[in-house]
């Protein structure tokens, strides 16, 4: 764990150095492609940091206006 922190939320806010809430993100992909990278690099995280006590915003990459089901 980090030192002098109580709770640690990990997150995943960028796909190959592109933020899914942005239109760059979504652009040739369909809503399975784009959650499939989405889950795919947050399971690369996962693997990689054990300095977090609970994994959130799983839902982030849907909430992008430019989700095609949005």
């Amino acid at each position: 764990m980090i030192p002098d922190t109580d709770f640690v939320l990990g997150s995943v806010h960028y796909v190959g150095g592109v933020d899914p809430y942005f239109k760059e993100f979504w652009d040739g992909k369909d809503f399975r492609k784009a959650i499939d990278c989405y889950l795919e690099q947050t399971l690369k995280c996962v693997r990689v940091h054990d300095d977090f006590n609970v994994l959130g915003h799983l839902t982030y990459v849907c909430k992008s206006v430019h989700n095609p089901l949005g």
